[in-house]
């Protein structure tokens, strides 16, 4: 109960932060996003560090921030960050930063970081600037948490059977099942108070809770992967950024294009 009370708190005092900062736009999302996603790539590459690799962060960071910070601006340079980049990162190789037996890993791993912290990541913008940016947003969001602590809620009670035991022993179907569902349904009922036609909203319904189950599955195989429990202790109760945001850096591309193409 003491660890729900902390995780509860400290859940609500960063949820506040995040809407606060969606709701309001422009400069302080811009803000709020950059400085998440710099942190994010931090904590993979920690996550890299303790898997044996040897990425370029300070290389890999710079990139993550470029990237957010041209989307913001409206710039295309996607491919010109990426570009510079590679060459910067072989420069990187070429200064004997890193052995050359490792260069390839080392050098994929830098990028995997900023694809997965800054090209991800960078459509929280994107889908902020939609027309109806803070609807899919409030789309976004309440889906992913209410399915996060709703998975967490039914599988501490309920939960018996392993749903990834060799990568999360701790999820179980029962937890996806009513994770899923409850998301489901805020997702619906959002989308109905929101005024959205509910028939094209179904799918969207469905995509969030398996894109959520999916973001955090895919974070607990790196943490499985470096042997750590954390990526960090900045949110009392859940650890690193990355704990808290893994699911939602997969959501968030998600509902940008079901709302851009469907």
């Amino acid at each position: 109960m003491k660890e729900l009370g902390v995780r509860t708190i400290s859940g609500v005092i960063f949820g506040a932060v995040v809407l606060g900062a969606y709701y309001l736009g422009g400069v302080p999302w811009f803000i709020v996003l950059g400085l998440a996603a710099a942190i994010v790539s931090v904590e993979f590459y920690s996550l890299a560090r303790h898997s044996g690799y040897r990425p370029a962060v300070a290389v890999g960071v710079i990139m993550v921030l470029a990237l957010v910070t041209q989307t913001f601006l409206d710039l295309d340079l996607s491919w010109a960050i990426i570009s510079l980049g590679l060459v910067t990162t072989v420069l990187w190789g070429y200064s004997l930063q890193t052995s050359s037996e490792s260069f390839i890993a080392d050098w994929a791993c830098t990028f995997v970081g900023v694809l997965y912290a800054g090209g991800l990541m960078l459509h929280g913008i994107l889908l902020r600037d939609l027309p109806d940016g803070l609807a899919w947003g409030a789309l976004a969001l309440l889906g992913t948490w209410s399915c996060d602590i709703f998975a967490y809620l039914t599988g501490r009670m309920w939960g018996r059977r392993k749903f990834a035991p060799r990568v999360s022993p701790n999820k179980t179907w029962e937890g996806a099942i009513g994770g899923f569902a409850c998301s489901f349904g805020i997702i619906m009922l959002t989308a109905w108070i929101l005024d959205f036609p509910l028939v094209p909203i179904i799918g969207l319904g469905i995509l969030i809770p398996l894109a959520t189950i999916a973001g955090d599955l895919t974070e607990s195989m790196l943490k499985r992967s470096a042997g750590v429990k954390d990526t960090g202790n900045w949110i009392p109760g859940h650890g690193g950024l990355l704990d808290r945001l893994d699911s939602l850096i997969f959501v968030i591309p998600t509902v940008y294009y079901y709302a851009l193409y469907v």
